[in-house]
């Protein structure tokens, strides 16, 4: 009888541990089933975003979509000069600027060549610049190449700077993107902006001392709109003037508008004229030219013409 109740009570035991370890056995395969299909779920999400990768190639490091070179050259040098170099840089910059009355984003590729010597104080420069869509980047929808120390790119137009060493006067010049030239100066360009309105213009003034009919051609002024619609200003001088001491300068009747003078530029905002569609609506500007502190020209515009005049090409003689 004790036998008997020794091998019921083993039996039940063994049965109770047979259950524990079924339900453990259960436990364990439902999460291992769990973590399977966890696993399953995280490779199928990263097969999802490999395939998205490779449909969108922003997102890949397979392809790349342009690949500049730059490098340092030492010009071999001859008795007399030494310490030339040659320079190639590639650069890249993403623009938010409107173009052709189209807001983007755009990827410009600068391509600067620069010659210099370590003798000499300045440089020369080549700027290209290959300008496409971002989402497009191998679609060039605009090339400029200009002989210039830098270049900016803005909504609808873009400007050049070359700067003279020592003597020599500073070059601006402001295009649009068919690289047609707006204005041209060797002194700060005046940019008038008005706002609320797609009227826009610039005055610049390039200075030339050369002896023309007797009399001494000083420079020429020019008031644009674009590079077509422009006016012409040539002005002549009774004697030879430091061109250092030159300033180009702008006045209105309104107190509203206010000059921002910048290192090459000086912008003008006209809120006096807000909201025009019309140039003949551009009025009680005037356009001042300053030899050494002292005022020799006056240019009032009037129904946007420099002197109310139909006439594109002006020529006056200063009294300096």
């Amino acid at each position: 009888m004790k036998v008997i109740l020794i091998l019921l009570f083993a039996l039940i035991n063994t049965s109770c541990n047979n259950s524990k370890l079924n339900e453990l056995n259960k436990r364990i395969s439902t999460l291992e089933k769990n973590n399977v299909t966890l696993l399953d779920s995280i490779q199928q999400y990263q097969k999802e975003l490999e395939k998205k990768k490779t449909k969108d190639t922003f997102w890949t490091n397979k392809e790349k979509y342009d690949e500049g070179t730059s490098y340092f050259k030492v010009i071999p040098h001859d008795s007399v000069f030494f310490g030339n170099y040659f320079t190639k840089e590639t650069t890249y910059s993403i623009k938010h600027i409107s173009l052709d009355d189209t807001n983007g984003v755009f990827i410009a590729k600068y391509i600067t060549e620069t010659k210099g010597s370590i003798q000499s104080e300045g440089t020369e420069k080549n700027i290209k610049i290959e300008l496409s869509h971002f989402d497009k980047p191998n679609n060039i929808l605009y090339n400029i190449e200009k002989e210039c120390h830098q270049i900016e790119l803005e909504n609808k137009i873009y400007k050049t700077y070359q700067f003279g060493c020592c003597l020599e006067k500073d070059i601006y010049e402001f295009y649009d993107y068919s690289n047609k030239s707006i204005v041209k100066s060797n002194l700060k360009i005046i940019s008038s902006l008005i706002p609320n309105s797609n009227i826009d213009f610039y005055v610049g003034y390039e200075i030339d001392q050369k002896e023309k009919n007797s009399d001494f051609y000083s420079g020429t002024l020019t008031f644009a709109y674009d590079n077509s619609d422009k006016y012409i200003i040539k002005t002549f001088g009774n004697k030879k003037h430091d061109w250092f001491n030159s300033e180009l300068d702008i006045i209105s009747n309104s107190k509203k508008d206010y000059k921002i003078e910048e290192d090459f530029e000086t912008v003008f905002n006209i809120w006096s004229l807000n909201e025009i569609r019309d140039k003949e609506n551009v009025n009680e500007i005037t356009l001042i030219l300053k030899i050494n502190d002292k005022i020799v020209l006056k240019i009032p515009i009037i129904n946007g013409k420099p002197f109310g005049k139909n006439d594109r090409i002006h020529k006056i003689k200063l009294e300096i």
